[in-house]
């Protein structure tokens, strides 16, 4: 009996591994694009690469069609198989409970996605909504594990991002940086995806994600908005809001610049702390945002306050963040990066590795090729500022020039060491106008 559940969980992994392998929907074997009302599915290096167009549903309804195996991976099959044995089985039923009391956040334009892909995949709808959802719910526990001083097998996402212009890139380009930091073991990585959305109604965006997965970790709009953030666990966290995934695709489909991206972002009901990095490839211009359930504070290039600690690095035409707030206030309430809220004051990030090893690193590296720094400099940047055993995703952005370039994990083996696959915006949409 014992082998026979052993051999049976064998070959189902080894199927889930072999379905996100092959080209499942990707084409015709000629390199010619798969087809559905509403989208096309080609193949990148590692990326599946979708083209949506319609209506939200008929888009959601095309990347099931598309999909639907790697959609049932991502969701479905990754709860069962990856998350309960993963954090236990209650934790997990505390976690997905949290994360369905979400739905009523769901933006309308989402809803309808999320039930056009049900209707195109045949996963069922709650297991697409836990999958959107999930990021929120998962940070909020995280921080509510680690402000207990519990051990925390829900572990918060740890990244890294900069913004650069003028002075600091070589010509004066916006080049956008973000690094994914976060749990490989749960397998999200096997079946990346570039989405290239061409709604009825708005303006074309690109994300950058996982089949089936409608919460955002990046990405780039036709504006040349372009935008990620970092995991900053607070005490000043609550359990219900809008899940930043979710917060960072509203500026990718809405904001055309910097002032509207800081509507969307102030204007929107947040769960957790996260410090939001953006670039804008046509001022250009670049924003931080540090947040919390409660409060905002922007920070803009070259800006000079009585308020900024001493630890907080400046260098001209450039912004960069890892977990650590700069604002006081937004830090005072900070429990990552050694913050204790529950005594006067704030305290200093001095040994803590996102500081040192993620912040002080990108901050370090872009001051000393100052004038210098461009996709390639990028890149070498986020390598090295990159969580060896967590980095998910590795992605890098001349948002002047709407370029960029992505690496993701496979297995076991962290994004920054694998290679960069470069994609042109226009490229995506067939657009020579765009150009």
């Amino acid at each position: 009996m014992t082998f026979g559940i052993r051999r049976f969980f064998t070959m189902a992994v080894f199927a889930t591994v072999l379905v996100c392998a092959m080209s499942v929907g990707a084409g015709d074997g000629a390199g010619n694009p798969a087809a559905v009302k509403g989208g096309t599915l080609s193949r990148k290096g590692d990326f599946y690469v979708l083209h949506l167009k319609g209506t939200w549903r008929e888009m959601g309804k095309a990347h099931g069609e598309l999909l639907r195996d790697q959609i049932r991976h991502n969701t479905a099959e990754l709860w069962e198989t990856r998350i309960i044995p993963q954090i236990g089985k209650v934790p997990a039923t505390l976690l997905r409970n949290q994360t369905l009391n979400l739905r009523p956040m769901l933006p309308p334009e989402v809803k309808e996605e999320l039930e056009g892909i049900a209707e195109g995949s045949g996963v069922p709808i709650e297991d697409l909504q836990v999958a959107c959802l999930l990021g929120g719910a998962w940070q909020f526990m995280a921080g509510r594990q680690e402000d207990a001083g519990m051990g925390n097998p829900i572990r918060p996402n740890e990244c890294s991002s900069f913004a650069a212009f003028g002075k600091a890139t070589k010509d004066g380009h916006l080049i956008y940086a973000h690094n994914f930091d976060w749990v490989k073991e749960l397998g999200l990585q096997d079946c990346p995806l570039v989405a290239a959305y061409e709604p009825e109604n708005g303006q074309r965006f690109v994300t950058l994600g996982w089949a089936g997965v409608l919460y955002v970790i990046t990405g780039l709009n036709e504006s040349g908005v372009t935008v990620g953030c970092i995991g900053a666990t607070s005490a000043a966290e609550k359990p219900y809001g809008l899940p930043m995934g979710l917060i960072i695709r509203k500026v990718l489909q809405n904001a055309h610049d910097m002032s509207e991206a800081e509507q969307l972002v102030g204007g929107s009901r947040r769960i957790c702390g996260f410090n939001y990095v953006l670039g804008w490839g046509r001022g250009p211009d670049a924003r931080v945002f540090e947040t919390n359930a409660e409060a905002i504070a922007v920070f803009r290039p070259n800006q000079k306050s009585e308020e900024d600690p001493p630890w907080m690095m400046r260098v001209p035409d450039a912004l960069f963040r890892a977990d650590c707030a700069m604002n006081p206030k937004i830090r005072e309430r900070q429990t990552c990066d050694r913050g204790k809220p529950k005594e006067p004051g704030i305290e200093p990030p001095f040994g803590s590795g996102s500081y040192e090893t993620r912040y002080k690193v990108v901050g370090q590296m872009i001051e000393n090729n100052l004038g210098k720094v461009d996709l390639d400099m990028g890149v070498k940047i986020m390598q090295a500022a990159a969580m060896v055993n967590a980095n998910m995703q590795s992605y890098v952005c001349d948002s002047t020039r709407m370029v960029f370039r992505v690496a993701v994990a496979k297995g076991d083996v962290s994004a920054h060491t694998r290679e960069y696959v470069e994609f042109n915006f226009a490229d995506l949409f067939d657009d020579k106008k765009a150009k």
